[in-house]
């Protein structure tokens, strides 16, 4: 095939975490991305970024893209449409933030060698940690490769006594890792880099350390993607004491709050709608995010659900958990639902009901105490029973309705 007819697919990936907001709008800056492919000719560049996608081509082994970024993240560059997975050797992972990156690399059999990257200082110092512990990663390597081969083991007595010794390697491997984590993070306060090595490794860290390393980050760097990404996994953790450490300062609701009734939020117009208007009925609350691609998918049984109990004394309220008022109302995967929607910018009710992920659902009754928390693990049938219990318990309580049996449909 001649190069002149050759087209590469490439693609970034720009890697939220459904949980990495920031409590404060902050200032969107242009990046720009210069990309060089040494041995090819033409090909088509995908980007993938919060808002959109956009498609370029590039000519002459050279292209220019330009986005806008207010933090640093974990970008990928796909040499292939489908790696087999995110670990795949034709994937280019650097850290992006607000610069000018250039990125120059060769393509032998579709993956990358040569790979040189510049302009991002998040990245520079990500290499440097990584040349400075790659006794260590390697040992990573070597263990999680050592695994792999293990599941080709049928001996099960075998099987057993080889996992228990990977297993212990596998602790102190992380146990080594996590201490120059903490080592590099507490030299390096300010550094964005240090809050993503706490983000990265922040599951095989012990959470009083972890604790420990965060409140050593600077207060800049607390206000970023990778270090609230990090604060949300550490407040919702139970009996670790973090919570009771914070102070809060842009969260008072969560300093008195009780119950559900005792926040405000903005609504699509950016009214400001107060909850107790909601007190003295059952309340369902659906969490969802414009970039959650499983909240769309559980968005049709929420939907049937409102339809559903429509004219039954209960409250359905969409809660939106984007982390800006214009990433919301701009993005064109909103979710509409015959509801009130409400804007929690600063993931208030996140925080007070201790929960990381979405899709998420809570069920409150007419006093804000929690009837039902899941998250869609449980299927649609098992909520409408709650819901239908739900209301023939307010029903009796109140005496102001005389509940009928409602026709269930099945929302499989």
């Amino acid at each position: 095939m001649m190069k002149c007819s050759t087209f590469l697919f490439l693609s970034i990936y720009i890697s939220l975490s459904s949980f990495a907001t920031s409590a404060n709008d902050k200032f969107f800056d242009s990046t720009i991305i210069k990309i060089h492919v040494l041995n090819r000719e033409s090909g088509i560049l995908e980007l993938r970024c919060p808002g959109g996608t956009k498609i370029v081509r590039f000519i002459n082994g050279k292209t220019t893209l330009s986005l806008s970024l207010n933090d640093v993240y974990e970008m990928r560059l796909l040499t292939k449409q489908k790696p087999k997975d995110w670990e795949d050797i034709s994937i280019i992972k650097f850290l992006g933030e607000p610069s000018t990156i250039s990125i120059t690399f060769s393509l032998i059999n579709e993956v990358p060698t040569g790979v040189v990257i510049t302009g991002s200082k998040s990245q520079t110092e990500k290499e440097h940690w990584e040349r400075e512990n790659s006794d260590i990663l390697e040992a990573r390597e070597n263990n999680w490769n050592a695994f792999q081969e293990l599941k080709k083991v049928s001996d099960s007595t075998l099987y057993r006594i080889k996992e228990n010794v990977l297993g212990a390697e596998f602790d102190s491997i992380f146990n080594i890792i996590g201490h120059r984590v903490g080592q590099y993070v507490q030299a390096h306060p300010s550094s964005f880099f240090s809050s993503y090595l706490l983000y990265h490794y922040h599951k095989r860290i012990q959470a009083d350390s972890l604790a420990l390393y965060y409140s050593k980050l600077s207060y800049f760097v607390k206000e970023g993607n990778f270090a609230v990404a990090v604060f949300d996994y550490l407040f919702t953790l139970d009996n670790n004491g973090f919570r009771e450490e914070q102070s809060f300062g842009n969260l008072p609701a969560l300093k008195t709050a009780t119950n559900l009734f005792d926040f405000s939020f903005i609504d699509e117009n950016k009214k400001t709608v107060e909850l107790h208007r909601f007190k003295g009925k059952p309340t369902l609350l659906f969490f969802w995010a414009t970039w959650c691609a499983g909240c769309h998918k559980e968005a049709d049984k929420i939907k049937e659900l409102i339809h559903l109990f429509k004219n039954d004394s209960i409250n359905f309220l969409s809660i939106s958990i984007d982390k800006s008022f214009e990433i919301f109302k701009k993005s064109n995967k909103k979710i509409n639902l015959p509801c009130i929607t409400l804007v929690d910018l600063r993931n208030e009710l996140r925080y007070f009901y201790h929960f990381l992920y979405v899709p998420k659902i809570i069920l409150v009754d007419a006093t804000g105490k929690i009837i039902y928390d899941d998250d869609f693990e449980n299927n649609s049938t098992s909520l409408k029973l709650i819901l239908k219990n739900t209301l023939e318990q307010y029903y009796q309580k109140n005496a102001n309705k005389k509940y009928d049996n409602i026709m269930f449909i099945s929302l499989n």
